[in-house]
C-alpha cells in the first residue's frame, strides 16, 4: 500500500540528523489540501527532560485497496482511525527515550483527518520508560546474517543459488523464552523490519530457521540479504551453515559460529508490538490431542501451503476438532488478525475474549483448485488470556486439517497463555 513515512523512529546521536529531519518536518505544508483521497496522521511525543519530537504519515488507499473517496463514510473516518493508532504503536518510545538520555512517562498524541482537515482527535499512547542503568541484568543478542534465494544480473551476489540455514540449541536445564525478527539490507539504506515474533526453546532443546521462513519474514520470494536478530533470556547456542549452488550441484558449504552479545534487558512480556505467525505449526494446540504439521498431503489439498492436523496423515474419525493459539493482552491491549484459510472439511474461526468472529467456511475449501483461499481480517480490544480458536467438523472418518497462513498482532501483549507476574 503506497505511503510515506516522516516520523523518525530512533534518532541516532547524531545531532546534525535530527537537526536535519526537524528541519524537514517544519516545511510540511500546513493543510494537505493537495492529497483530498489521502488518510492522514500527525504524532507529537513529548520525552521527560528531553525533546518533542512531531511526524506525520500518509496513506492513499483503504484496506482493501480501494481510495478514500469525497464526501468520505463514517467507515473510511474509522479506517483512517486505525491506520493512525497502528503508526503510533509502531514507534519504538524505548530506543527513543533512551536516544535522548530520557526515562519516565513519555506521552505520545495523535491527530486524524482525510483530505483536508479539521482534524479528529487521535489515539494516545503512554510508555513508561524505567530509570537506571539495568548494569546487574543482560539479555543476549545474535545477530546472524543471512543469505537466501537466487542471485541475478544486479543483486549484490554472483548468479547462483544461496541458502541460510540457523541452528539454536538451549544448554540450559530449564526452558527458555525468545524472540526473533529479520532486518533486511537495502542499498545504501534500510530495508524492510518485521515485528519481533516470541518463541520457546526447551531444556536441551535443537531448532532451526530456513530460508522458506526468511522469506516469508520479508514477504517476498526475491532475494533476502540481511541479518536474522534472535534475543534470550539466557546463553545459547546458535550456529549458521550456508550453502550455494550453480543449476546442477551444491558448490560451497561454510559453517558459522555466533556468539551472543549481552544487551540491556527489556521485557520478554507486555511488548508495544508483538507478532505471532499463524502459519507456524508450534503455535498451535488444542483440546483434542497435539496437533501436528501434515507430512503426508491428502487428495487434492493445497500442497502450496502448510496444513495441521491431530494426525501426521491427517486421517481423523468424525467429529469437529479444536485447534487455538493462546496469547495475553495487557491492560489497554488490542489485535488484529489478517490472514487466509484452506480447510478440510467446513470450519468456523474466532478470537476471544468477545467472541469476535474471524471467518465461517460452510464447507472446506482445501483444494487449491477452488479458487482463492478464504481471507479474514479482524480487530478488538482485548484484556487477560486470548485465544484464536478454529473449529473444524469432518462429517466422516477420513482426511481432515487446518491451514492457515498470518499473522496476529499484539499491541502490549505476548504470545502464550497468561503468566503469573
Amino acid at each position: 500500500m503506497p505511503s510515506h513515512r516522516l516520523f523518525l523512529p530512533a534518532p541516532s546521536s547524531a545531532g546534525l540528523f535530527f537537526a536535519a529531519l526537524v528541519l524537514l518536518l517544519s516545511l510540511l505544508p500546513a493543510s494537505p489540501a493537495a492529497a483530498e483521497a489521502n488518510c492522514w496522521c500527525k504524532v507529537q511525543c513529548t520525552f521527560p527532560g528531553a525533546d518533542t519530537v512531531e511526524g506525520q504519515e500518509s496513506w492513499s488507499q483503504r484496506p482493501d485497496g480501494r481510495n478514500f473517496n469525497y464526501p468520505h463514510s463514517q467507515n473510511e473516518w474509522d479506517e483512517c482511525k486505525d491506520y493512525c493508532r497502528g503508526f503510533v504503536y509502531e514507534l519504538p518510545l524505548e530506543e527513543m527515550a533512551e536516544n535522548r538520555n530520557s526515562c519516565g512517562t513519555v506521552e505520545c498524541a495523535s491527530n486524524y483527518w482525510l483530505g483536508a482537515r479539521p482534524e479528529r482527535q487521535g489515539e494516545t499512547r503512554r510508555v513508561q520508560v524505567p530509570c537506571g542503568d539495568g548494569a546487574d541484568e543482560s539479555d543476549f543478542q545474535y545477530a546472524v546474517k543471512v543469505v537466501c534465494g537466487s542471485a541475478g544480473d544486479g543483486d549484490p551476489l554472483h548468479m547462483g543459488g544461496y541458502k541460510t540455514t540457523v541452528n539454536v540449541h538451549n544448554p540450559a536445564l530449564e526452558p527458555v523464552r525468545t524472540r526473533h525478527k529479520l532486518a533486511v539490507a537495502g542499498p545504501r539504506r534500510d530495508g524492510s523490519i518485521s515485528p519481533f515474533f516470541q518463541g520457546q526453546i526447551g531444556a536441551d532443546g535443537a531448532q532451526y530457521y530456513d530460508c522458506r521462513y526468511f522469506h516469508r519474514l520479508a514477504n517476498t520470494t526475491a532475494l533476502v540479504d540481511g541479518f536474522f536478530v534472535l534475543e534470550s533470556q539466557s546463553e545459547l547456542d546458535v550456529t549458521a551453515y550456508y550453502t550455494s549452488t550453480d543449476a546442477t550441484q551444491v558448490n560451497a558449504i561454510h559453517i558459522e559460529r555466533y556468539p551472543g552479545r549481552a544487551v540491556a534487558p527489556r521485557p520478554f512480556d507486555c511488548q508495544d508490538r508483538v507478532a505471532i505467525d499463524l502459519s507456524d505449526p508450534q503455535n498451535w494446540s488444542g483440546p483434542n490431542g497435539t496437533v501436528v504439521p501434515v507430512t503426508a498431503l491428502n487428495g487434492s489439498w493445497d500442497a502450496n501451503r502448510t496444513w495441521i492436523s491431530y494426525a501426521a496423515d491427517g486421517q481423523l474419525a468424525g467429529g469437529t476438532y479444536t485447534y487455538q493459539v493462546d496469547f495475553c493482552c495487557c491492560p489497554n491491549g488490542s489485535f488484529s488478525a489478517r490472514g487466509t484459510v484452506r480447510s478440510d472439511d467446513g470450519s468456523t474461526g474466532t478470537v476471544t475474549p468477545g467472541g469476535t468472529a474471524l471467518f465461517n467456511l460452510p464447507a472446506g475449501n482445501f483444494q487449491a483448485s477452488a479458487g482463492p483461499a478464504a481471507p479474514f481480517n479482524a480487530t478488538g480490544t482485548c484484556e487477560g488470556s486470548g485465544t484464536v480458536t478454529v473449529q473444524v467438523t469432518n462429517g466422516f472418518a477420513g482426511p481432515s486439517g487446518l491451514s492457515m497462513a498470518g499473522t496476529l498482532t499484539l499491541i502490549n501483549g505476548y504470545a502464550g497463555a497468561c503468566r503469573t507476574p
